[in-house]
């Protein structure tokens, strides 16, 4: 019985299209992993984003009521305006490091416009937990095929071995995290899943990311402790530290074998930031100065100013909004995670216990980001997917809640 459910939530007549689309987004990752077909991978790209902008459309038309979808157009708008202007005037030669016009403005597509897609999916009821369940495999292997090209794309640059170099991809692996909340009844695969996760994001050396994976394990185990009664509490917390003693032991044995990950840990406890220390301050005190001026400190100096000023991405979205658009971007991004988060608190009191608990992992892996990465022009496929999907039944909460309050009052 759980089979036939767990089969037709990824091929019935209503969940086929958010299969399909996932599937498109596979097979151009997995594509543009084996570097063997280009013309393959530029023909997976236009049908992609070609329906990725008609469920958008479809999403604002239908749901542009709703806050998030409201809040989210809001932020979109401004930085296709922002990253418009920017294709509009060029860049200039005297950059201190080239940047693409274009590809500045694809990034933060790139990122966004699967959230509708997703959310659309959510609100027509094409999804569920179920498919997320299946989704994960598919996911997973994405998340390898991007691995394995950066991999391979390094150590052919640079003639060096493998493991001897921070690979990004680590961020793809953390953004997998919150589906493992969709296996509560086997929890051998949670755990299990988990456990594998965790040791991919670790070999990818990405300390950002190890650490935001922390926060999320550890609130994910917090509120399972929560969820639970009597001995299943006992039985939680004995789980938990087979887990950390597993990955202690893995991270134990790295250590002696990978010079390169002692050296990333040593620095780490040696206070090591990378430069982002120096890299915020400065980019702090140019956004106060009577350099950037009123209209740079309100309006910002445009789409990829930071990479103009300095040569350098601030690598902390706030800065980089800061920088970029000025106190304007600033609100708009406050607004855009205020409205998230009171999404959140809305499904900790009404939404089902594994929902709430994906939403509030994906929410933390993400917002940790803004901090020390980048996290707007950088947000996973993944990630984009369970966001879209959380919010999504939120509002289908509230709008049923709505049709209640109407048939109430009728009477």
């Amino acid at each position: 019985m759980v089979k036939n459910k767990m089969v037709n939530s990824l091929i019935s007549k209503k969940s086929l299209p958010a299969t399909l689309y996932v599937l498109l987004f596979s097979l151009y990752t997995v594509a543009f992993s084996l570097h063997q077909n280009v013309q393959l991978i530029r023909f997976l790209y236009i049908p992609f984003y070609a329906l990725s902008f008609w469920y958008m459309l479809k999403t604002l038309k239908y749901y542009f009521n709703a806050s998030y979808i409201k809040i989210l157009t809001i932020l979109f708008l401004l930085i296709l305006v922002y990253g418009t202007l920017l294709i509009v005037s060029g860049t200039d030669a005297s950059w201190k490091r080239q940047t693409d016009p274009t590809n500045n403005l694809f990034l933060y597509v790139s990122s966004i416009i699967p959230l509708y897609a997703f959310y659309y999916f959510g609100r027509k009821k094409m999804l569920s937990t179920y498919w997320f369940q299946l989704m994960l495999v598919v996911f997973f292997a994405d998340a390898y095929a991007l691995y394995y090209e950066k991999e391979t794309t390094i150590m052919n640059m640079m003639s060096i071995e493998e493991g001897s170099f921070t690979n990004n991809t680590g961020y793809f692996f953390i953004s997998l995290l919150p589906m493992i909340v969709f296996f509560d009844k086997k929890k051998i695969i949670q755990y299990g899943t988990l456990i594998v996760i965790s040791i991919f994001t670790i070999l990818c050396f990405k300390r950002g990311a190890i650490l935001v994976g922390i926060f999320a394990i550890f609130y994910f185990m917090v509120n399972e402790f929560k969820a639970k009664s009597g001995l299943k509490k006992i039985l939680v917390v004995a789980i938990s530290a087979i887990v950390v003693s597993v990955l202690y032991q893995f991270v134990e044995n790295l250590l002696l074998e990978n010079d390169y990950f002692y050296y990333r840990l040593q620095s780490t406890a040696e206070g090591n930031s990378s430069g982002r220390d120096s890299l915020y301050s400065w980019f702090w005190n140019y956004y106060i100065s009577e350099e950037n001026g009123l209209l740079g400190l309100l309006l910002g100096n445009g789409a990829g100013a930071t990479i103009r000023i300095h040569g350098y991405e601030a690598h902390n979205d706030w800065l980089e909004i800061a920088i970029n658009m000025g106190l304007l971007g600033i609100v708009v991004y406050i607004m855009y995670w205020a409205t998230m988060f009171k999404y959140y608190r809305f499904a900790k009191k009404h939404l089902q216990n594994e929902i709430a608990i994906a939403m509030g992992m994906v929410l933390i892996i993400n917002f940790s980001r803004t901090f020390f990465s980048m996290s707007l022009n950088g947000m996973s496929f993944f990630s984009a997917s369970l966001i879209g999907y959380t919010m999504s039944m939120v509002d289908c909460q509230l709008n049923m809640c709505t049709k209640n309050l109407v048939k109430n009052k009728k009477r």
